[in-house]
């Protein structure tokens, strides 16, 4: 689905089973804009990059961001993981946060100059409309419009944060009105 920013995906993997690109950033940063579809205890991200052009693993930071940098976005969380030289799965275990439905996370993936990408080119792949990048210290403040770069890799690891069923709603309205009751009760009463 293709929309100006931020991007959605049907759900809130974006593109998790695609086949990463054969290429390496030759940028430091690169983030989008991601919603999640449900509230749920993030544990982990994941993504899947192609080889690097280093012969050596390299360090490269996620971080999730309550915006862009710029714009006063703060880190929600974090975590430093070494890509593997030869691509494939890389994971990102951050300290536990919530991320709630329907809200915008910008997702950025920090010194990433020369480690395989982690977008794809699968036909239909999801599009995030818009990739935020920077060659270090700049706060993704340059914009990608179109392209591959704007149908990343990612993953959610989680915990699902259960929403109250229609029992245990029942339930404490049921206690509500009861304790409403005798309150008028007692004010009857009383008079």
């Amino acid at each position: 689905m293709m929309i100006a920013m931020p991007g959605h995906a049907n759900s809130s993997d974006v593109n998790p089973n695609a086949t990463p690109y054969g290429a390496a950033w030759s940028l430091t940063d690169i983030g989008w804009f991601v919603y999640t579809d449900s509230t749920f205890t993030l544990t982990d991200i994941s993504t899947t990059t192609s080889a690097n052009l280093l012969p050596q693993s390299e360090s490269v930071t996620l971080a999730v961001y309550s915006d862009l940098p710029d714009n006063g976005g703060i880190v929600l969380t974090s975590s430093t993981a070494s890509y593997d030289p030869a691509g494939g799965v890389n994971v990102f275990n951050v300290n536990p946060i919530t991320l709630n439905a329907g809200t915008p996370y910008f997702i950025a993936f920090e010194n990433v100059n020369d480690t395989g990408l982690n977008v794809t080119q699968d036909a239909g792949a999801a599009n995030q409309g818009i990739a935020y990048y920077d060659f270090g210290g700049q706060n993704f403040l340059t914009q990608i419009n179109s392209g591959y770069e704007l149908q990343p890799i990612i993953r959610f690891n989680a915990t699902q944060t259960p929403e109250p069923n229609s029992t245990e709603c029942v339930i404490a309205g049921m206690v509500l009105l009861f304790g409403l009751i005798q309150v008028k009760r007692h004010k009857m009463f009383n008079v």
